[in-house]
């Protein structure tokens, strides 16, 4: 068991590896793109920002208002969201795999959504210091 805050911190950890990944990814595909496809990623990015910001602010209030001071850390995430990481996870890598996607959709698409998910995570960390849950 640990302290609520850990699991604000899971949380935030967790999204911005997620992002770090994804964004690596599509970071990769603009090199092989060499194209301007790119500048696609600033609406990607602000599309799922505005999403993730919501969902995190909600998964932050729900961990706050779990009974007790401490909870298990795998709590961090509810069982759904656990299952549409690994769905959304499954999805990425078989379309990748396949070969029927162009490569300058990953280098816009995950580009956006690699630094959304990222800067979501630090969302946790703003939240947490901002309200002051440590």
């Amino acid at each position: 068991m640990v302290r609520k805050k850990w699991l604000i911190v899971a949380n935030g950890l967790l999204w911005m590896a997620a992002g770090m990944n994804i964004g690596n990814i599509g970071i990769k595909s603009i090199m092989v793109a060499h194209s301007l496809v790119w500048l696609l990623s600033i609406p990607v990015f602000a599309i799922f920002a505005s999403m993730f910001i919501k969902i995190i602010s909600k998964n932050i209030n729900r961990i706050v208002s779990m009974q007790g001071e401490k909870a298990m850390l795998y709590k961090f995430l509810t069982p759904k969201g656990y299952m549409i990481i690994a769905f959304m996870m499954t999805l990425g890598i078989t379309l990748r795999e396949l070969g029927k996607i162009p490569e300058s959709f990953f280098a816009y698409f995950y580009t956006g959504l690699g630094t959304a998910l990222f800067f979501s995570g630090l969302w946790s960390f703003i939240i947490l210091i901002s309200r002051k849950l440590y």
